[in-house]
């Protein structure tokens, strides 16, 4: 299990989180509900985590919409793990740049 993540689901649960520009943005003109996304992290099915800087994490994670279409969400970790949580960008992930289950790239 990532430990970033976990990290991440224990913040959003606390409400440790902060949305960028880049995600309001992203989840408004996307239509993506922010309510859905946060509680869906605990479900959520880790895709890729890497260090975005030397300072910086970053997790992408698959969660799923009420009706059950996929939805690849970005937080990050400022600081080397520090606080809060950041939600960076949301998105439907398209078909042909993903495998059938939406974990890999093609």
């Amino acid at each position: 299990m990532s430990q970033a993540l976990n990290l991440i689901r224990g913040m959003v649960r606390a409400g440790d989180l902060e949305l960028s520009y880049h995600g309001l943005k992203s989840l408004t003109e996307r239509y993506i509900d922010l309510e859905e996304t946060i509680s869906g992290l605990d479900s959520a099915i880790l895709v890729e985590e890497r260090w975005e800087t030397d300072r910086i994490k970053r997790v992408v994670v698959l969660q799923r919409e009420t009706d059950g279409s996929p939805v690849h969400v970005v937080w990050e970790t400022p600081e080397v793990l520090g606080r809060p949580a950041v939600l960076v960008t949301a998105y439907r992930p398209d078909p042909a740049e993903w495998t059938e289950d939406f974990k890999r790239r093609r």
